[in-house]
C-alpha cells in the first residue's frame, strides 16, 4: 500500500542520514512525536501575574461573560482577560470607554467605588476613582480562592468536553486560556 511504500521511504532516508552522520553519538530517524500528534487544546501560559491589571482602551466583544451595572457605567466580563466598561447614561446607545485588562478573570462586584475581580485564584480590588490616572490602585489577596475546583492546577482542564489537549504543567506558570493547535501525547477530556 501507499502508507507502508511511504513508511518504508522514510526508513530508508533516516538510516542514509544516520549513516552520513556518523560522527553522531544517536540517531532515531523519524520524530516519534509525529505520529502521535492530534488537533486539540494547547495552554496559554503567564508567569507572573504581578502587573497583570491595566487599563487599555476598548477592546472588541470576543468571549463575554457576565453583565454588571454600577451606577451609569455596564461592565461586560471577558472571560479570562478582563471586563469592558462602557458609559450607560443612554441605554439605548452604550459608549465603549475601556477595557480594564485582569488576566485570569471570570466575575467582578462592586461596591463603594472599589471593583472587586477574580485573577487565577487571587482577589484583586481595583479602586475605580483611579481609572485614568498614570497608575491603577491595585491591591491583591493571593492565593484566597485557592479551594475552588477551577483553579486548583493539578485538576486544571479545559473547560470543552470530548477534546484532546495537552495537558497543563504548573511548571511553566499559571493557564491563562487555551487555543486550538498540534498537541503530543494529549490527554483527553
Amino acid at each position: 500500500t501507499m502508507k507502508s511504500t511511504f513508511r518504508y521511504l522514510q526508513f530508508v532516508l533516516s538510516a542514509v542520514i544516520c549513516i552520513g552522520l556518523l560522527s553522531a553519538s544517536t540517531c532515531y530517524g523519524p520524530d516519534p512525536h509525529r505520529e502521535r500528534a492530534r488537533y486539540g487544546l494547547k495552554p496559554n501560559y503567564v508567569n507572573d501575574i504581578g502587573d497583570m491589571v491595566q487599563q487599555l482602551p476598548p477592546q472588541p466583544l470576543i468571549n463575554p461573560g457576565k453583565i454588571y451595572v454600577y451606577g451609569n457605567q455596564l461592565l461586560i466580563s471577558e472571560q479570562f482577560k478582563g471586563v469592558h466598561v462602557f458609559d450607560n447614561s443612554d441605554p439605548a446607545a452604550p459608549r465603549k470607554l475601556y477595557f480594564l485588562a485582569i488576566t485570569g478573570n471570570v466575575d467582578v462586584a462592586i461596591k463603594n467605588n472599589v471593583l472587586y475581580g477574580d485573577q487565577f485564584n487571587n482577589l484583586v480590588s481595583v479602586d475605580l476613582s483611579s481609572i485614568g490616572s498614570d497608575s491603577l490602585e491595585v491591591s491583591r489577596l493571593d492565593r484566597v480562592l485557592e479551594g475552588i475546583a477551577f483553579y486548583d492546577l493539578e485538576e486544571y482542564e479545559p473547560p470543552q468536553n470530548d477534546v484532546f489537549y495537552e495537558c497543563a504543567d504548573p511548571s511553566f506558570g499559571k493557564v491563562q486560556s487555551w487555543e486550538w493547535d498540534s498537541v503530543y501525547y494529549p490527554c483527553y477530556k
